[in-house]
């Protein structure tokens, strides 16, 4: 049974314009017709959708959504949730991010996409989109292990080891020295200089690759001490 538009099946009276937004009203769904309550229609809408129109909340959808047209409320509490686009406890607010960016619906704060910043997310990153991810605040390339510059478009050569961001000087790990850590530390004990590679033993023990132990009345560093 098809309705004609704006009347019911059983009265020839137009529907109220408030009631012609509520999809259920559109459709041919017996016993309802524009004469019945809105408790009654929005009970069924309910009953059909598992949920109110989106400017209608609470147990019987008769509490009106104050973030409408601009978010929906949660049916349950009348709580906004606001659309990508809008932000504050009623949606009030339009969002200043633009295509790149959403904000916090709480407080508008932006969030932006990768390659963009700003607090508007309209300033486009200049970082090597490969290595590096740019601060939201400040536009300040932050680079991947391996990079440096100011741009991190440079790879660090230090043979495995991370260097750093501003200049590319190398950090040898442990176990390694050298300019470019390429010179693998001898020391049998204890930790090598990553500049010169020379051996700091632990107590006990002496020798340029600390292979020795303290002899019979000495020790501590060097076995210095006696």
């Amino acid at each position: 049974m098809a309705w004609s538009t704006g009347s019911s099946p059983t009265s020839t009276k137009p529907c109220p314009p408030e009631y012609l937004s509520v999809p259920l009203l559109r459709k041919p769904v017996t016993l309802v017709n524009c004469n019945m309550t809105v408790f009654l229609v929005f009970l069924t809408y309910a009953f059909y959708t598992d949920g109110c129109p989106g400017q209608y909340w609470g147990p019987d959808c008769r509490e009106s959504c104050p973030c409408h047209p601009h978010g929906q409320c949660e049916p349950a509490t009348g709580t906004c949730r606001c659309h990508a686009d809008r932000w504050g406890a009623r949606c009030e607010f339009s969002c200043a991010c633009g295509p790149h960016g959403r904000c916090d619906s709480a407080t508008g704060v932006c969030r932006c996409e990768p390659g963009w910043w700003s607090s508007t997310c309209h300033r486009p990153c200049q970082c090597n989109p490969a290595a590096a991810h740019c601060e939201q605040a400040t536009g300040t390339c932050v680079c991947q292990p391996g990079w440096w510059g100011r741009r991190c478009s440079f790879r660090c050569a230090c043979h495995g080891s991370p260097c750093d961001q501003d200049s590319g000087r190398c950090a040898c790990r442990l176990g390694w020295w050298g300019p470019v850590c390429r010179q693998q530390c001898q020391c049998e004990r204890g930790q090598c200089s990553p500049a010169s590679g020379q051996c700091t033993c632990p107590p006990g023990f002496r020798g340029a690759r600390c292979e020795l132990p303290c002899p019979a009345g000495s020790y501590g560093v060097q076995c210095g001490l006696r």
